[in-house]
């Protein structure tokens, strides 16, 4: 009635990996068996699940469906657990709060307002934003943050390029593989709130 596995792809090479998650899906469309799943391997995870349970040192840290884990991560180990690369994570001061948003500032952000699920989020009080490195805009007009370009990592269908900003705050960014850019370029980056948590 339930089939358990324990990390089954975790010591073959990449491309039979890849046959075999299909293999397993196709498999669990066919019996309809409850399979429990445990790995270390998000891609495995997001793929294969119908439902994942993050767990932290034996803790259930969060349960839901891929895109809901993804998506809308219930705190910071599973914000920067699940997804390749990990969400950007900045420490901002809360500001004014209104009609369920409040104002952060940070010395390297724009002036930016954000949803939060806590209402009684107080002025001064420390925050952490997180904002996936898919949803920063890459050489945006005008405006947004100003990066300089330490390090790009060219995966073929998207590039991650490490930036910094003049003060020191740090952001993986990824954009598409056919974008060039290269160490030491500067670029400006739009940071959308409604895609922050």
């Amino acid at each position: 009635d339930v089939f358990l596995f324990d990390e089954p792809l975790s010591n073959i090479d990449a491309a039979l990996r890849g046959e075999m998650r299909m293999e397993l899906a196709r498999l669990h469309q066919r019996l309809g068996a409850t399979m429990i799943y445990v790995t270390h391997d998000q891609v495995e995870a997001m793929t294969l699940a119908d439902k994942i349970v993050v767990l932290d040192r034996g803790r259930i840290q969060q349960v839901g469906h891929p895109m809901d884990v993804y998506g809308r991560p219930s705190n910071l180990f599973v914000a920067t657990f699940i997804g390749s690369p990990k969400m950007n994570i900045i420490d901002v001061v809360a500001g004014e709060a209104a009609d369920g948003l409040v104002s952060l500032a940070h010395p390297d952000l724009p002036p930016l307002a954000v949803a939060v699920d806590d209402t009684a989020v107080t002025k001064g009080a420390p925050l952490k934003l997180g904002i996936r490195p898919n949803d920063l805009r890459f050489d945006v007009a005008e405006g947004g943050i100003v990066v300089k370009v330490g390090f790009v990592e060219r995966h073929g269908d998207q590039t991650i390029v490490n930036c910094e900003t003049e003060k020191g705050l740090t952001l993986n960014i990824a954009i598409p593989g056919n974008v060039a850019t290269m160490p030491g370029n500067t670029h400006r980056v739009g940071l959308d709130a409604t895609l922050c948590h």
